[in-house]
């Protein structure tokens, strides 16, 4: 496989737009920062002796990132993933004061709906929508959910029709790709080399005519840039790959002999998991550490910033945890040794 050489850049903002939880009450602490509820808007609610309240950010099952890329005087802005619900990304970017017209770019992480009806909203608010979407060609296979002793449950699949008549201009690419004059890099299909992170049990796809087992999710794909000086920069959705089969495949794709080391940083939004990923929880954090991660990002919307020079990456965070050592984020490996199907965690995404 040939090498990629991407073009570093000066800083890249990640502000996680929808997430599975929100927390109003947590102050900042480390590298990350959140918005005070005195800050949010104020909506009516005549039940209140003030006649209002704050109109608080809304968490739901699914995933949506504003990333944020700063080149010299350039700023690009890439929306990836879009959550689970037609107006959740779009309301929650009203409550940070931020506009859908500024997305340049939107790249979809695979095809799973809890990472796209919200491209509904998004045409609900700039009408006819010009603007390139990125994705695997597998994003538009049929899928369902088929556990043992339930009912099958088939997800909603994307129409592509109804996509390209909002005027999407649809980019099919199932190898890595670049944007932005080779500064970010969009992985495409990702090796799958490790012997734990098996995918999904349970999922299904539609093909050649048939339901056939698909734990493997082929179209999951992540984002990776340099930020210069300080490294390697990886966001996931999902990460239905494996964290660490992304993580090799980016070493591989890029060469780097410091993928993520002391000057590198990971931000990844998959956490979700079920009963059948605990050998994958136990097994993820251990091969991670052969990278020397400086940070990772665990489960909660968050405004992540690291740029060129900067003495460490710092966090606006909606409604996460704090990235490094903290007594909650002490409390949540303690409670995923304990109870490791039901904790979140950065490592896995078991629910598409």
């Amino acid at each position: 496989m040939e090498t990629i050489r991407l073009e570093p850049v000066d800083a890249i903002t990640v502000t996680t737009l929808v997430d599975n939880v929100t927390d109003s009450l947590l102050a900042d602490e480390g590298p990350a920062t959140r918005p005070s509820m005195t800050a949010l808007p104020r909506v009516a609610a005549r039940f209140f002796a003030g006649g209002d309240t704050d109109d608080a950010l809304r968490a739901e099952h699914g995933f949506a990132a504003l990333v944020t890329i700063v080149n010299g005087e350039r700023q690009t802005r890439v929306l990836f993933d879009a959550g689970r619900t037609p107006d959740g990304l779009v309301e929650n970017m009203r409550r940070l004061d931020l506009r859908p017209a500024d997305i340049d770019i939107i790249v979809l992480s695979h095809g799973h709906w809890d990472h796209v009806t919200g491209m509904e909203g998004l045409v609900g608010s700039l009408g006819r929508a010009s603007v390139p979407v990125l994705i695997h060609p597998a994003f538009w296979t049929r899928r369902r959910l088929a556990f043992p002793g339930r009912d099958a449950v088939e997800l909603p699949t994307t129409s592509k029709r109804a996509l390209e008549g909002a005027g999407f201009q649809i980019v099919e690419q199932r190898h890595p790709s670049f944007l932005l004059d080779g500064s970010l890099l969009v992985t495409g299909e990702v090796d799958r080399t490790t012997a734990f992170e098996r995918g999904f049990p349970g999922h299904e796809a539609h093909v050649h005519g048939a339901w056939q087992p698909d734990p493997l999710i082929l179209d999951d794909q992540a984002l990776v840039a340099i930020v210069r000086g300080r490294g390697l920069v990886v966001l996931t959705g999902c990460g239905h790959s494996g964290i660490v089969n992304i993580v090799r495949y980016v070493q591989k794709l890029t060469e780097s002999s410091e993928s993520m080391p002391s000057s590198g940083a990971s931000t990844s939004a998959g956490r979700r998991s079920s009963r059948s990923s605990a050998p994958r929880v136990t097994r993820s954090p251990r091969s991670a550490r052969t990278f020397s991660f400086r940070r990772t990002a665990r489960g909660g919307a968050r405004r992540t910033r690291l740029r060129r020079g900067s003495p460490r990456r710092s966090s606006r965070t909606a409604s996460g945890r704090a990235s490094r050592s903290s007594p909650t984020a002490d409390a949540t490996r303690r409670a995923a040794r304990r109870h490791p199907a039901r904790v979140r965690e950065w490592i896995t995404c078991q629910r598409p």
